[in-house]
């Protein structure tokens, strides 16, 4: 569960290439409709990959972002968040910062983080709070299709970023028995 485009290969593209054929993926956007250019990419970008993609359509205001408000309907936003989550086996979203602190990505993260569903976190900078890194070696150095991109291209630093995930407690049991060859090797896993 993802607030807006770019977030979804930035952060969760090692670990969704790497357990493609562990697991059935579906990456759900909060903002905009799969026909706004930058979601186009997105579509663009998962085509391939067996990955199912839903788009929430909230509407997305640059404006929030600078104000760090919300324009659209958070009651609204909430219950199709919970919808679009019921039924799921494991959540990815992003952590409790945001990672770069947008708005969208922290109200996404506040009300993922209250469904009870275990949960993965995309990871912080800081590795201490880590606790699954995926090495692109482990999912085959497989690339973002960077060539497909023109808007969201600007955000990714490479094409096969390093995973770095917080995973709760309940996401590791289940990381661990539908998965081999993960690192779990590190403080707190």
């Amino acid at each position: 569960m993802v607030a807006q485009a770019s977030m979804c290969l930035v952060n969760a593209w090692p670990l969704i290439t790497r357990l493609s054929s562990n697991f059935r993926w579906k990456i759900v956007y909060l903002t905009r409709s799969k026909d706004d250019e930058n979601n186009t990419e997105m579509v663009a970008a998962w085509e391939h990959t067996g990955v199912e993609l839903e788009f929430l359509e909230l509407e997305h205001k640059d404006e929030d972002a600078e104000n760090f408000e919300i324009s659209f309907d958070r009651d609204l936003a909430t219950a199709k968040i919970e919808t679009a989550c019921a039924g799921a086996d494991l959540l990815v979203t992003h952590n409790h910062l945001g990672e770069h602190g947008h708005v969208y990505n922290v109200f996404v993260n506040a009300i993922v983080s209250e469904i009870d569903i275990p949960k993965i976190y995309f990871g912080y900078s800081d590795d201490n709070d880590n606790n699954l890194i995926i090495r692109p070696k482990t999912y085959g150095n497989l690339e973002i299709p960077i060539d497909r991109l023109e808007w969201c291209k600007d955000w990714i630093e490479t094409v096969t970023p390093l995973g770095k995930y917080k995973c709760d407690p309940e996401a590791l049991q289940i990381l661990k028995t539908h998965s081999n060859g993960l690192n779990f090797d590190l403080t707190g896993a």
